[in-house]
């Protein structure tokens, strides 16, 4: 079963869909619930149970939050709905926790922080919500990102802008259900757009962004998370040198992720490939060269080899939604950029004084960078031949990453200082 949003300046309808042996997707009535007047953003879904699932949209005026029931016709009861007084649009987030618990996280404009809040759902659909704690140590913006996954059942991590740059943070539930967030830590310098964050396993997740409002480059950051609650990131790995927005992600697998992006006057897919914090990337597949720019993906993995895509196109002056069955090799499809992990040899490691990078051949505007384990870019060098000699005695003992750039490639690999 699959649910979506068809929403519009009059009015926004929900429909249930079923994807038939061959694929085919095939929807059921439309349930209104929103009329004229009220213009519908920021919609997400969280699945509850196999018959239910949580409903959040924005309006004109506030953020609404509901809980609908889906009987054997396909048909929809819709709970009583529970509002929040602002609209939140992209400063918002929801994750299920159990069929009659999730968690909502948004931006709280009385506080200006950023709040966690726990929710629980009745025998009659009816929503309450409780606690209400702070999770960003200060004031935010409240046109800031935000975006919440679940690692375990009893802790999640939360993303959003804070400080001038994208951050997250890691929250815990007790057998009490009381919340509590360690320190968050910026995982880029620069405010993030369009940020997703996907968990991977209980103790790496993934967030997927557009990095810095002037250059929006498309980039993914691997997030670890260690005892106390504690975050390392390794350095930005880019898939997108230019603008890139209305960001859809999900994980096919703990090593595989497939991202939608819009980029300038096209849509696009790419599937990556994890390998303990190194990051790869397929080729790009053209989705559409209609895409609406400033429009979102919804995109949904079924398994590891199909996933299901809502996306926007234009046909002249009319703006259309869509759904589309998307398929995948049982492998993976990366390529791993035309062989090049044989270009390069970097040695020794571990290392307590230097690096050698040698190339194998003769590459013009080669460059050459090094980033600690909280993505602080330490050195920055231009090769002149095809060999480099990075003295690292000054630094201290422990995780960080070179970074080799040229051409259209960019690979990163964890070296120690001992």
């Amino acid at each position: 079963m699959v649910a979506y949003i068809e929403s519009g300046f009059w009015q926004m309808k929900l429909c249930i869909g079923t994807i038939a042996n061959d694929s085919i997707i095939k929807l059921g009535r439309n349930e209104i619930l929103s009329y004229p007047g009220n213009t519908c953003n920021g919609i997400s879904i969280s699945i509850l149970s196999d018959s239910t699932f949580l409903l959040s949209y924005s309006t004109n005026y506030s953020t609404e939050l509901l809980v609908c029931k889906v009987d054997k016709y396909n048909h929809i009861s819709l709970g009583e709905s529970f509002t929040l007084k602002d609209d939140l649009y992209y400063i918002y987030s929801q994750v299920a926790l159990s069929a009659d618990k999730f968690l909502v996280a948004y931006y709280n404009s009385d506080t200006d922080y950023g709040t966690c809040a726990l929710g629980r759902i009745d025998k009659n659909l009816t929503i309450s919500m409780e606690q209400n704690i702070p999770f960003t140590g200060g004031s935010i913006s409240n046109s800031s990102y935000m975006s919440m996954d679940t690692l375990s059942k009893s802790t999640f991590v939360i993303t959003f802008n804070g400080n001038n740059s994208g951050r997250a943070v890691i929250g815990g539930i007790d057998t009490v259900d009381n919340i509590k967030f360690g320190a968050s830590m910026a995982y880029t310098r620069n405010e993030s757009y369009y940020a997703k964050v996907v968990s991977l396993t209980s103790e790496q997740f993934a967030v997927i962004y557009s990095d810095d409002y002037w250059a929006m480059k498309g980039a993914v950051v691997l997030g670890t998370v260690n005892a106390g609650r504690q975050l390392t990131f390794t350095p930005s790995f880019y898939f997108n040198e230019i603008e890139t927005r209305g960001i859809g992600v999900d994980k096919l697998s703990d090593k595989r992720m497939i991202i939608a992006f819009n980029s300038v006057d096209s849509s696009y897919l790419i599937e990556t490939d994890i390998n303990m914090n190194n990051v790869e990337f397929s080729n790009r597949t053209i989705l559409n060269t209609k895409g609406v720019f400033g429009t979102t993906n919804f995109l949904e993995a079924l398994n590891q080899s199909k996933f299901i895509l809502l996306y926007t196109y234009t046909e002249e002056f009319d703006a259309l939604e869509f759904a589309k069955i998307g398929f995948l090799n049982q492998t993976s499809t990366i390529a791993k950029e035309n062989n090049y992990k044989s270009n390069y040899s970097i040695y020794p490691i571990p290392t307590n004084s230097h690096i050698n990078i040698r190339f194998s051949d003769n590459i013009d505007q080669i460059t050459i960078r090094l980033f600690d384990f909280k993505g602080e870019n330490l050195i920055e060098k231009k090769l002149d031949n095809n060999f480099i000699n990075l003295d690292l005695a000054k630094f201290q003992k422990g995780i960080y990453y070179i970074q080799i750039q040229y051409e259209n490639n960019i690979k990163t690999q964890k070296i120690i200082i001992q």
